[in-house]
């Protein structure tokens, strides 16, 4: 048995853990291998849909997909809750983009930032963006200077999205139990820069 008495609880406040209120309800009605069975169920049923969205458009388009599919080895993402939460909200969206004829593409894309800032603990965020704009300018028959405009704004909304729920965290953790929001900048520095243990990678 292990000392409980001396397991001490950890700030972790950087990320909106988003997935954590998924999760745990669930817990309460299996373990984690049905909630992974469950993530397949439902990854699957979206896959297949975006699918058939896609062949019913072009099948270079469905073509692209699978082969999309096969590289980024989506019949396992199920396997790792952590990285599931980007690709349900990539293939819901891109099946809206699919359904939807008349959206607005610049709140659309923000909302899919703000979204993957909620759920994702920065694993692949960028998936969010790319396969949603991908498919948007994939089947958009409009001239290519409009398509390099929607290219920028979508993912300018994106990253706004993205920047403005994430930094939100840091201002309510301050507000609420006076977090220190350089830990946030030092941290999000140490992620993105190329130094590391004094080597230059």
């Amino acid at each position: 048995e292990g000392n409980y008495d001396a397991i001490t609880s950890t700030d972790y406040v950087r990320y909106w853990h988003g997935s954590s209120y998924l999760i745990r309800p669930l817990l309460l009605f299996t373990d984690i291998n049905g909630i992974r069975v469950l993530g397949g169920i439902i990854m699957s049923l979206l896959a297949v849909c975006l699918a058939f969205l896609l062949y019913s458009r072009s099948r270079l388009l469905f073509s692209a997909f699978l082969f999309s599919a096969v590289i980024m080895n989506l019949w396992i993402v199920p396997l790792s809750i952590q990285f599931t939460s980007v690709f349900y909200i990539s293939l819901i969206s891109s099946i809206i983009i699919l359904l939807k004829k008349n959206i607005r593409y610049c709140e659309l894309f923000a909302v899919i930032g703000c979204l993957t800032s909620y759920f994702d603990l920065l694993t692949v965020p960028l998936v969010t963006l790319g396969m949603p704009l991908t498919i948007l300018l994939s089947t958009d028959d409009s001239a290519i200077s409009e398509k390099w405009g929607k290219l920028i704004v979508c993912s300018l909304s994106w990253v706004m999205g993205y920047g403005v729920l994430w930094a939100s965290k840091w201002l309510l953790a301050y507000l609420i139990i006076g977090y220190d929001v350089t830990e946030a900048y030092k941290t999000i520095a140490f992620r993105t820069s190329t130094m590391f243990a004094g080597y230059d990678f």
